[in-house]
């Protein structure tokens, strides 16, 4: 004979699922709330800041942060190409003689999607640039060492006046001096420590690949022209040209 299930089979307690719902909605808001706490934008006027209900209680999603590590809100830097420079860089292939034999240029047009996407990241990785913090005071060596240098960028005639004819477009020149030497009269731009491990490192793998004597990388960037431009706001100058850098001789 067949028996017929008991009208109370398989029903959780009602505590339990009060519970367990608190969980869930509790768990839901603790991560969308990270995707709500960021700016939005770019707008004519910039960006604009976060909902207020979603930063003030932002923490609710500690516990998800420290102990699950699953919170993100999904903020990438891709996602607002107007924040970020326009970056490319030539690679140039120089024999024993120090002649130029080769240019090569990335990310390359003609390399499949996937190869492409990772020379994009490695130009991305190249800038921006970083403020040099001039010291303020004469720095000393230590006993029986130099004084400790610093790269940062310079016009070539910062080094050589005449190294510049009127018309030409200069190049940022990569030098590198001891602190003591470094001008204090402007602010300085300096590239990324990263920047510089990325280019000395990709620059000795393509001497090796292609028989290179030594390489030096170029980058060219171009700021981002702000929205507020089609809403008739003037157009900076100069502002579809490249900034040009060179990163300088790099041997393997």
């Amino acid at each position: 004979m067949q028996l017929s299930p008991s009208p109370t089979a398989g029903v959780p307690p009602r505590w339990l699922v009060r519970v367990g719902s608190a969980a869930i909605l509790y768990h839901l808001v603790a991560i969308a709330l990270p995707v709500f706490d960021v700016k939005s934008g770019p707008w004519p006027g910039g960006l604009a800041e976060a909902p207020e209900f979603a930063h003030s209680a932002s923490g609710l999603s500690k516990i998800h942060a420290q102990a699950f590590r699953v919170v993100h809100s999904y903020d990438f830097p891709t996602n607002r190409p107007g924040d970020l420079p326009g970056v490319e860089f030539d690679v140039r292939l120089r024999d024993a003689d120090g002649k130029v034999v080769q240019t090569l240029h990335f990310p390359d047009p003609k390399a499949n999607f996937w190869v492409r996407q990772r020379q994009d990241l490695l130009a991305r990785n190249l800038a921006p640039d970083q403020p040099l913090e001039s010291p303020g005071a004469e720095v000393l060596a230590p006993p029986g060492q130099k004084v400790p240098t610093v790269s940062y960028w310079s016009l070539p005639d910062d080094v050589n006046p005449n190294a510049v004819k009127p018309g030409d477009k200069p190049e940022l020149q990569l030098r590198t001096v001891d602190y003591n030497t470094v001008p204090r009269n402007r602010q300085l731009m300096k590239p990324t420590d990263w920047a510089l491990v990325l280019h000395r490192s990709y620059a000795r793998y393509l001497c090796r690949k292609y028989g290179a004597a030594s390489a030096d990388v170029v980058r060219h960037t171009r700021e981002p022209v702000s929205p507020g431009v089609l809403f008739g706001n003037e157009m900076p100058p100069n502002a579809l040209e490249d900034l040009i850098a060179d990163f300088g001789e790099v041997k393997p």
